[in-house]
């Protein structure tokens, strides 16, 4: 294979002429097979006599001559390693600045940023973003160069070079959150690469796949067990919550004290605040849910002559339904809190959100959380996740609902309700146990 350096830039001129005689001089660039032309801003009246062998004749055009040479050294000079083809040559040349020329690693995740966040929805276009900000914020930390996506340049993409940011991802974030980092720029690079192989020979093949190391399945359950809240907080929380109306944190102790100030809004706010999280908690609903507009309508369903509530919508984040049973009294907190939900709607019918309005709601309920968590003395802060967490296990092993019908309640899959929102405890196999083994004692009996 031939190195970038067998390839030179260069440069060569020509005059264009015009219908009086006159005529310009261009200079030709060339580059790996392809070829640019620009103008030099020299004008000649007569080219069929002064035009000689790429060259201007006679004492006269010394000046010009000079300034054609010069443009000649400029752009043969030029590294022809930073360039594929003699377009790039030229516009470099004119002033663009080269690292939006240069092929490197940057410039294809902000280039396959660009074309996907066209066909995503907003909150996920913001995802993939942090995630390149990321991996920008690495190179600043350990003072590292953007790196050339070309097989020949010498600070090309190395495997190693991309492990090693795995690696310190790992060491500094979750691991889960590490494979979805490379994971979303292992997709970007993907499609830049698919759509540029063709005129670019010399890309190098997607470095960030198959960097996920995912771990022991057993080690994540553990982990998405200790998110579990006891129940008995649940119950301490429903009864606390008519008590804090008038309490804040205090920002530099994080001690709880009495609101001086309270008013009427602040109290109302508090009240669906409390209502609200007792209904995540006993639904498992994800707090953007309740930026939907129908999220509180309760849907009647007949099974046997008997009516049952139920929750039943598309999730926002994965479009897959939900159907979740609920009794009497969560009907009754969910019509004490539709006229007073502390915000407007900021989903719209396609699942499409307003992240602004999104954080601005979870911002002062999440504050309200830390009031919450103080007050009932639990280790960790409060979060609606915990509390998805929290339902799926008490459904699964409080209640024996099988794992199918706490996946369709949550609308996730069974493969994701059991490894990241529950699992069986060694009590629940122990009782399923028991009770299968007694099933099949007696059906042993009345076949003998």
């Amino acid at each position: 294979m031939r190195k970038f350096n067998q390839f030179p830039i260069t440069a060569s001129f020509y005059p264009k002429r015009n219908t009086k005689g006159g005529a310009v001089i261009y200079c030709k660039i060339s580059l790996r097979g392809t070829q640019s032309a620009l103008t030099t801003g020299i004008s000649i009246e007569n080219a069929d006599k002064c035009w000689r062998a790429g060259a201007l004749e006679g004492r006269k055009f010394n000046d010009e001559n000079f300034k054609l040479q010069s443009i000649r050294k400029d752009i043969e000079d030029m590294d022809s390693s930073y360039y594929t083809n003699a377009d790039e040559v030229k516009r470099a040349y004119l002033g663009e600045e080269q690292e939006n020329i240069k092929l490197t690693i940057f410039n294809a995740l902000d280039w396959a940023f660009e074309q996907k966040k066209r066909k995503v929805k907003e909150s996920h276009s913001i995802n993939i973003k942090n995630q390149i900000i990321r991996f920008k914020k690495y190179f600043e930390i350990k003072n590292l160069t953007d790196w050339s996506i070309l097989i020949d340049h010498p600070n090309k993409v190395t495997r190693v070079k991309v492990i090693n940011y795995y690696n310190w991802m790992c060491d500094n974030l979750a691991h889960s959150t590490s494979n979805t980092n490379i994971g979303q720029l292992c997709a970007l690079y993907k499609t830049y690469y698919k759509t540029h192989q063709d005129s670019i020979p010399d890309l190098i093949p997607n470095v960030f796949s198959e960097m996920q190391e995912h771990g022991d399945k057993q080690d994540r359950i553990d982990q998405a067990i200790s998110r579990k809240i006891d129940w008995k907080y649940v119950e301490k929380i429903n009864k606390v919550r008519h008590d804090i109306l008038d309490v804040i944190l205090e920002k530099k102790s994080g001690k709880l004290k009495k609101d001086q100030k309270p008013t009427e809004l602040k109290n109302q706010n508090k009240r669906a605040y409390g209502l609200l999280t007792m209904i995540i908690a006993n639904t498992g609903l994800s707090f953007v849910e309740f930026g939907k507009e129908d999220v509180l309508d309760i849907n009647h369903i007949m099974v046997k002559d008997k009516r049952g509530l139920q929750l039943s919508a598309r999730r926002v984040k994965t479009g897959m339904r939900y159907r979740i049973p609920i009794d009497k009294k969560v009907a009754e907190m969910i019509e004490e809190l539709k006229p007073i939900m502390p915000w407007k709607p900021y989903v719209n019918n396609k699942r499409e959100q307003d992240l602004k309005k999104n954080k601005k709601a979870y911002s002062a309920y999440r504050y309200y959380l830390k009031v919450l968590s103080k007050a009932i003395g639990i280790d960790g802060e409060l979060s609606p996740h915990r509390f998805r967490h929290t339902f799926a296990m008490r459904q699964l092993n409080d209640k024996g609902v099988n794992l199918e019908t706490v996946a369709a309640m949550l609308g996730d899959t069974i493969k994701t309700t059991s490894e990241n929102y529950a699992d069986y405890t060694d009590k629940t196999i122990q009782e399923n146990y028991n009770k299968q083994t007694a099933i099949y004692s007696e059906m042993l009996l009345r076949q003998s």
